[in-house]
């Protein structure tokens, strides 16, 4: 499974989606965007979200992630879960293998943040799933924050554009 799901930056309300967002981490710029899990298998495999953009000449770097999920009724059994790949990280200062993923449901209003790097996936939309909606995205600190780890996940490199700057 790759990352699979549908993103867009244009969207009804995304001005007002984008000004909330923005708001939780005033002084750091924002970048939004909408996402859909609508067929099964949907998901995304497991990366951590470096990546550097520039602003006004300047590189950027990803310092925190989040999700906000917006679909109401969603069950575990519907699949999509958030999975933190990284737990007894914050606890133990580094990565332990026997340490199990922590599954979060994708709750309708709920939101999941974390400082990038973390690596994190997605698990897949099962069949008969209705449409897993949220709003991602980043806030961005100037400067390089880490290495990138150049085809390790699919997800290090430079920003492609697509989520929005606020």
């Amino acid at each position: 499974m790759a990352h699979a799901f549908k993103s867009a930056t244009a969207f009804p309300n995304a001005a007002a989606a984008r000004n909330l967002l923005a708001r939780l981490l005033p002084a750091r710029r924002a970048l939004v965007s909408a996402a859909s899990y609508c067929e099964p298998g949907h998901g995304i495999q497991p990366h951590d979200d470096k990546a550097f953009r520039a602003v006004a000449g300047l590189r950027h770097s990803r310092a925190v992630a989040c999700v906000l999920h917006l679909s109401q009724g969603w069950r575990a059994e519907h699949g999509g879960l958030f999975l933190d790949l990284q737990q007894g990280a914050d606890a133990g200062g580094g990565n332990n293998p026997d340490d199990p993923a922590r599954a979060v449901v994708p709750a309708f209003n709920t939101l999941v943040a974390f400082k990038v790097p973390r690596m994190h996936a997605v698990t897949p939309v099962a069949p008969g799933a209705p449409p897993r909606l949220s709003l991602f995205g980043w806030w961005l600190q100037p400067g390089e924050l880490y290495d990138l780890d150049v085809d390790r996940s699919g997800s290090g490199g430079d920003e492609e554009g697509r989520s929005f700057e606020t």
